[in-house]
């Protein structure tokens, strides 16, 4: 098992609670939260489930400017979102 600790500073960007019970709730991200970690995490991962990722989001009818407005708050995974986006695109 890995553990990925996330910069207390980026960790709410994308992240939604859902309550379980009136008294437990789970944190949530949403899918272009998702997909920006998969690119963050593709060192340790691999690139293959990034852009798996990013490919079935988009077929979905995802919306790169949402995902890009995500990953303006990670500049490091900036520049290979949207090198992947102008190849799928």
């Amino acid at each position: 098992m890995t553990w990925h600790r996330f910069d207390p500073a980026t960790f709410t960007i994308g992240r939604t609670d859902l309550a379980v019970t009136p008294e437990l709730s789970i944190g949530l991200y949403n899918a272009e939260r998702s997909i920006v970690d998969a690119f963050r995490l593709a060192h340790t991962e691999g690139s293959e489930q990034a852009i798996d990722a990013l490919k079935r989001w988009l077929r979905r009818g995802g919306q790169p400017s949402l995902l890009l407005n995500t990953a303006a708050n990670f500049p490091k995974v900036l520049p290979k979102l949207r090198a992947a986006l102008e190849v799928l695109l």
